[in-house]
């Protein structure tokens, strides 16, 4: 709940507080702003990122949030006339972000089951071509690669972005593969999993050369000192975040439970922080006006697969139970309905 009186399951934010490292943290860095950087600040994250992520700290680069990659990379891109391959529906501002920097990019539609339609991806391979796939899907909250899949896009693409966003929850991941593969790319995030999504803080994997390659164009001093130090609070937390995701994962859990029992109500599986909700009868942005009348904000899906849908980020355990509460009124209000004009 916030400040306004409203339940904000819009944005897969983590519903609960920063860690008390972060907040010291970022007090303590807060009387270095007069400067851009601090080289102390950043190799003490690194070295933190490095031994979480499990990798040496030349494979990493930060970001001022996993999506800055998309304009970073776009802009090289595009002076090597690349164009890009992603399955939609995904996480649709980062090909918004390729396309505004003039990188063309293809839509190939997920199957029935949406999962990827590999072998209609497969056909717009190229060495000119770059595969972006987020996995798990955003926002269809599931696993989509697979690895017979992706060994064959990286032999056939130019680059092969992975968005692992959600790599906290579903705990699948591909940066072992970046000792191996040198145009495979790996998106992290600790605005998910790590309670800091208004220090807009990400990071990327790869092999050295790539990095350098892909993020030619990154601008120096784009990260602010604060989300640095709130960086070093988070990742020095991580028994406190291990245990906000076991949290977040078994309220996902019993909310999909409990919604299941409700009649009139559908929901898809998810291995991310966030679940797909639909009402029979009604399409999602009605579902989402419904639910803003109980003071809750989900998001609404516009995409032409999924508008049966909404959103819904997993918050706290007490929250989730009012927003069952809230569908299940909105269902049973929807069902008396139809009966009355039926008679």
């Amino acid at each position: 709940m916030t400040g306004d009186g409203l339940i904000r399951l819009n944005l897969n934010e983590c519903p609960y507080p920063p860690p008390r490292p972060v907040i010291d943290r970022v007090r303590e860095a807060a009387s270095l702003m007069n400067r851009y950087d601090y080289a102390d600040l950043n190799e003490s994250l690194m070295n933190l990122l490095s031994g979480y992520a499990g990798v040496e700290p030349e494979y990493i680069k930060l970001l001022p949030g996993s999506e800055s990659f998309m304009l970073y990379s776009a802009l090289y891109f595009r002076s090597l006339g690349l164009y890009v391959v992603s399955p939609s529906p995904t996480f649709e501002p980062a090909l918004i972000d390729f396309e505004s920097a003039g990188v063309p990019v293809i839509r190939v539609p997920l199957d029935n089951d949406l999962l990827l339609n590999e072998e209609l991806v497969l056909k717009f391979a190229s060495k000119g071509g770059v595969l972006y796939v987020s996995n798990p899907n955003n926002p269809t909250g599931n696993l989509i690669v697979n690895e017979d899949f992706l060994r064959e896009a990286l032999e056939k693409f130019r680059y092969v972005i992975v968005d692992e966003a959600y790599f906290e929850f579903s705990g699948v991941t591909f940066k072992d593969w970046i000792s191996s593969y040198g145009n495979l790319i790996i998106l992290r995030t600790l605005s998910k999993a790590f309670a800091i999504a208004g220090a807009r803080l990400g990071y990327v994997l790869g092999q050295p050369q790539t990095l350098r390659e892909v993020l030619s164009k990154k601008r120096a001093f784009d990260i602010p000192i604060t989300s640095i130090a709130a960086g070093i609070g988070a990742l020095e937390s991580l028994e406190i975040i291990r245990e906000y995701v076991n949290n977040i994962v078994k309220t996902r859990e019993n909310t999909v439970s409990s919604l299941n029992k409700i009649r009139g109500v559908k929901v898809r599986d998810s291995v991310t922080n966030f679940i797909l909700v639909g009402v029979s009868d009604i399409q999602g942005k009605e579902l989402y006006a419904e639910l803003m009348k109980h003071g809750i904000i989900v998001k609404p899906l516009t995409h032409e697969r999924l508008q049966e849908y909404v959103r819904v980020t997993i918050g706290t355990k007490d929250e989730m139970n009012y927003f069952i509460r809230a569908i299940k009124e909105i269902s049973e209000s929807l069902q008396q309905g139809q009966q009355y004009g039926q008679t």
